[in-house]
């Protein structure tokens, strides 16, 4: 098999793309309110998912490809964190549900608060629930190269 020559510039590369997207996803939000209470749930989710996803079809390539006790850690790991990712969906849910969009969307125009909420709703529910599948799906990956590269010597 051939090995990637420096996997940690691959890592790096990686997550300055997450980082941009992360950016570009979330500038529409930024220009419309500044103030918007979940920055940080919605930086971990598109994070969580363009990591994890990557990572499940990109694990070869990666530098923890072949580092055993951080695998088992992660997918370890991982059970809890679906728990939050969860949790923190839900929270947003309930938030809109108790609150209504317009309690941070009330200052813009009628037309601009339709456009901001279905594209809101849409990213939000995107890239949680892609979080939540791919952390999970991303665990039985890690367990399986657990036991791939013990086994058979691949990733």
């Amino acid at each position: 098999m051939r090995k990637v020559g420096n996997p940690w510039l691959l890592e790096l590369v990686w997550w300055i793309f997450t980082a941009v997207l992360v950016i570009f996803v979330l500038y529409p939000i930024y220009q419309q309110i500044p103030e918007y209470p979940f920055w940080t749930m919605n930086c971990i989710a598109i994070a969580t998912f363009i990591t994890s996803a990557r990572l499940i079809f990109f694990l070869r390539f990666s530098p923890i490809a072949y580092i055993q006790p951080l695998k088992v850690v992660l997918a370890i790991a991982m059970i809890p964190f679906i728990f939050i990712l969860v949790s923190q969906f839900n929270f947003f849910q309930t938030y809109l549900d108790e609150n209504g969009i317009l309690s941070f969307l009330g200052h813009l125009s009628p037309p601009r608060i339709d456009s901001m909420d279905k594209y809101i709703r849409n990213e939000i529910g995107f890239f949680s629930i892609g979080a939540i599948i791919s952390s999970a799906i991303l665990a039985i990956r890690l367990i399986i190269s657990v036991w791939r590269v013990r086994n058979k010597g691949t990733v």
